[in-house]
């Protein structure tokens, strides 16, 4: 449209805005208001983007306008900056570190699947983002986190990504400046946390005693490149994007997993039948996720996360002059790209719009196009917490199948949600405890 261009198809439907470019070719321009876009449709050209060329193509405007939230932190920075940040994260994230906070999670998602309702209409999304929003506030601040912590997280997490969404297609930069309410319950909800995170901070920094929480690894963290450890705004900068980058996304997978699940008996059968190969039909809240045993449930979870990647419409920005694909690309110009769109063609993935776990036993990977399937991101900004995201679905859903049965809730007309992540919309289950015969 004049003036306009393709944002009001962007605003309308972001799944059919995606559909509509991968039509147009390896890459082609999109209007979006004023400014002319290139969206990228080729999964080599997508390496290329974020592994050989990655410093020409660095992290552009939709990322900065989240530095409001998440400062100049591993979310939001490129280039030599990222790789310092990165290369100082990574001992947060080894496999070590990880099992220190197992039993933690293990407990938190116990509660959770213990307590859901029997025999009444139930919608995943929001109970399982508190759940996600527990653990990894607990993992940061430590098993004993103040409930009005954990509370104040759960109520900033949709908030934030609402807020996030917004600005994502705001091409004039005015939202943030309007008096809405939803914006005044963002700054508010900011303005808490970043009180409670500075006041943990310091806290840590007076005191002679290490804990084992992930706030002292930051804080003690040294690069081994440089010697220099984060400054205390660094620090409050890494917390905030661990404590709100992952919650949503991790609910989104665990829901479209029961979904399938659900929409899948067979499916659903075999999986419970690991579960219990495993549990021994007691003490499945004692099953050691990482072990091979799950296979099943580890290839549902990459068919959902296949079919529904959270992160579905990014963005680059090219640093300098260049070409990509033999199309001259000027600096300064955004760079689209869709892990959903990718992820759905059929020319990477036989029958892209089903939904078929066996495509990931090994037998049938000549159904997949490895080097396209990239829903944690790829290259040197690859999602650091991917470990974490799959265990805890992984986990989750392992104990849901343990202890309950569960369809679609009669009623609900589930679809897809495309804001800032793809999440489910009126997607509610009905769960019944799971009788002996079971």
């Amino acid at each position: 449209m004049p003036v306009l261009g393709h944002l009001p198809l962007l605003l309308r439907s972001r799944l059919d805005f995606i559909s509509a470019a991968r039509t147009a070719g390896a890459v082609c321009r999109v209007k979006i208001g004023p400014e002319t876009a290139y969206f990228v449709n080729d999964h080599e050209l997508l390496v290329q983007i974020l592994l050989s060329d990655a410093d020409t193509f660095v992290r552009g405007v939709h990322f900065k306008k989240m530095r409001n939230m998440f400062g100049n932190g591993v979310i939001t920075t490129s280039g030599d900056l990222h790789r310092r940040q990165r290369r100082m994260m990574l001992p947060s994230f080894t496999q070590r570190r990880l099992a220190l906070h197992l039993p933690v999670m293990r407990k938190i998602i116990s509660r959770f699947v213990a307590d859901i309702p029997e025999n009444t209409p139930f919608d995943l999304m929001g109970p399982s983002m508190s759940v996600g929003c527990d653990i990894v506030a607990s993992t940061l601040f430590g098993e004993e986190c103040p409930r009005e912590i954990l509370d104040l997280v759960r109520e900033a997490v949709p908030v934030f990504g609402e807020n996030a969404g917004i600005q994502a297609v705001d091409v004039t930069g005015l939202y943030r400046h309007l008096p809405t309410s939803s914006n005044r319950s963002f700054r508010r909800l900011l303005a808490d946390l970043d009180r409670y995170v500075y006041s943990v901070i310091d806290r840590k920094l007076r005191s002679e005693v290490k804990d084992e929480d992930l706030l002292d690894v930051l804080i003690g963290t040294i690069d081994p490149e440089t010697g220099r450890s984060f400054t205390r705004t660094e620090v409050r900068d890494q917390t905030m994007a661990i404590l709100l980058a992952s919650t949503e996304t991790t609910a989104n997978t665990i829901s479209w997993m029961c979904y399938e699940l659900a929409r899948h008996p067979r499916v659903f059968s075999a999986c419970r039948a690991e579960v219990d190969a495993l549990s021994g039909r007691r003490g499945w809240d004692k099953i050691e996720i990482g072990r091979s045993d799950l296979g099943g449930i580890k290839r549902v979870l990459f068919e959902a996360l296949r079919m529904y990647p959270s992160s579905y419409l990014l963005s680059r920005q090219a640093s300098v002059d260049t070409t990509l694909g033999g199309y001259g690309i000027p600096a300064g110009a955004t760079v689209l790209y869709s892990h959903y769109g990718q992820q759905r063609d059929e020319r990477l993935f036989s029958h892209a719009d089903e939904f078929d776990p066996d495509r990931w036993l090994e037998p049938n990977r000549s159904e997949v196009t490895s080097a396209a399937f990239m829903p944690f991101g790829y290259g040197g900004y690859r999602c650091l917490g991917e470990n974490v995201a799959t265990i805890e679905a992984t986990y989750c859903v392992a104990m849901m199948l343990g202890q309950w049965d569960f369809d679609l809730y009669d009623h609900s007309s589930p679809r897809v949600k495309a804001t800032i992540a793809l999440s489910p919309h009126d997607l509610e289950f009905v769960f019944s405890k799971r009788g002996e015969e079971g």
